[in-house]
């Protein structure tokens, strides 16, 4: 079965040069694993996302778009609810945590973007 999945990717890639247009109704929308923050002790944003994945557990094959859009975050890079800054010591470098942890960092124009995403924190960050 494997090997047919290889195979047809490929063919499939071919079939549809470059991406298509992107519709009114195209959504991306994500949730969190639980040990992302990847160690012990939890915190609370390392088990926040629990009861998203939990919502959608009793659901089976009945989970609609309503049930996606409670259930799973928005992928639009924008801070979901209350906000607070870290301090980088980098100029020009602000690094955004939202309610659920997820960090987005922008960077002043001109400046090279960090080298990749924010990693966890050490869990004495407290706030």
């Amino acid at each position: 079965m494997l090997g047919l999945v290889l195979a047809l990717v490929p063919a499939l890639a071919a079939a549809r040069p470059g991406h298509p247009p992107k519709r009114d109704g195209d959504v991306a929308r994500y949730i969190l694993p639980p040990g992302n923050y990847g160690g012990l002790p939890t915190t609370e944003n390392s088990t926040d996302q629990l009861p998203l994945y939990a919502g959608l557990t009793p659901l089976r094959d009945e989970i609609s778009d309503a049930d996606l859009e409670r259930f799973f975050l928005p992928e639009d890079f924008a801070p979901i609810g209350a906000t607070h800054e870290e301090e980088t010591g980098r100029p020009g470098l602000r690094l955004i945590y939202d309610s659920f942890g997820i960090p987005t960092s922008t960077v002043r124009p001109g400046r090279t973007s960090p080298s990749g995403p924010a990693g966890p924190r050490p869990a004495t960050a407290g706030f």
